[in-house]
């Protein structure tokens, strides 16, 4: 799969249509909703959400 993704950051041709990246389209999708969703819940809630599907999340990201 790192290949695969390599080929995407790169600018090379790939499938858009490949079950593995319409399965990480379904998961992002799903989480985002989520997170839309959290609205007026507590810090530790949204920021939680957010290291769902963000590799770093800083300090004060959420207000």
């Amino acid at each position: 799969m790192k290949t695969f993704f390599k080929k995407c950051f790169r600018g090379r041709m790939y499938n858009d249509l490949s079950p593995t990246l319409i399965q990480k389209r379904k998961q992002t999708v799903f989480l985002t909703n989520e997170y839309n969703d959290s609205y007026g819940e507590s810090k530790i809630v949204i920021e939680t959400l957010l290291r769902k599907f963000l590799k770093k999340v800083g300090e004060k990201c959420s207000f």
